[in-house]
């Protein structure tokens, strides 16, 4: 199986996945756009210690190829309204 975890947070649904899936899994690739959760998903994967491949992106997973504006909230970037002033955000390629 090859696994992709769009928005994959700090990687509990890969531990899930792996957890349950009883068959092999030849790669997964992970995208997450918040650089914190990112470090724990690093960090999730690493403590799996699984014979698989994995790849990770810092990019979000969008329709098409575009620049999001993402509230970097920890566990659930939210998008942010870039007309709307005040908001904290952070520009994400997706």
């Amino acid at each position: 199986m090859r696994f992709i975890d769009a928005g994959a947070d700090v990687g509990d649904t890969i531990s899930t996945l792996l957890t349950f899936w009883k068959h092999s899994v030849e790669c997964i690739a992970a995208f997450e756009p918040d650089e914190t959760n990112l470090k724990q998903l690093e960090n999730t994967i690493i403590s799996i210690g699984s014979n698989f491949c994995s790849i990770i992106y810092l990019f979000a997973t969008w329709s098409k190829s575009d620049i999001l504006h993402l509230n970097p909230s920890g566990s659930a970037s939210s998008l942010v309204d870039k007309t709307i002033s005040g908001q904290n955000s952070v520009s994400i390629p997706a």
